[in-house]
């Protein structure tokens, strides 16, 4: 079985860099100006959610982001300092943890959720389905 740890809302985290000579849109190729990089500021971003979920996963296991979204309104140079917050509001969609377990061979199985077989996702909406399979073959599933 796969040991799984709920992220629950409130985790957050704050990091801080003084933007050095390294940081700059020359420095990354992103840009001809002296000033903090985008791509700078995205990896700060994601070092702030690392940060939050810290001690939170299982060993082993991790998170990726899936959209990033954000204004660079204001240029930063070198020797200026800039802060990302990140903070866990909410969870959306159905959790590894939650599904109920399944054992078995079965031609046709329902895959449920704390009981619940919908997915929660609206008509044409995307979603990911990951299988975590011990000592298993998947041979095909469908989805209704």
């Amino acid at each position: 079985m796969v040991s799984v740890v709920p992220l629950e809302p409130g985790l957050a985290a704050t990091v801080e860099l003084e933007v050095s000579n390294g940081d700059t849109a020359v420095a990354l190729r992103s840009g001809d100006v002296e000033v903090l990089a985008t791509p700078r500021l995205l990896a700060l971003c994601e070092e702030a959610t690392v940060e939050a979920i810290r001690g939170s996963l299982t060993d082993g296991a991790t998170t990726v982001g899936l959209t990033v979204q954000f204004d660079h309104l204001r240029p930063t140079g070198v020797g200026g300092t800039v802060r990302a917050e990140a903070s866990l509001d909410k969870v959306e969609g159905r959790k590894l943890i939650d599904c109920d377990p399944m054992f078995g061979n079965h031609l046709s199985k329902l895959v449920t959720w704390k009981g619940e077989s919908k997915l929660g996702v609206k008509p044409g909406e995307a979603f990911r389905l990951r299988f975590h399979l011990r000592n298993a073959k998947l041979y095909s599933f469908e989805i209704r």
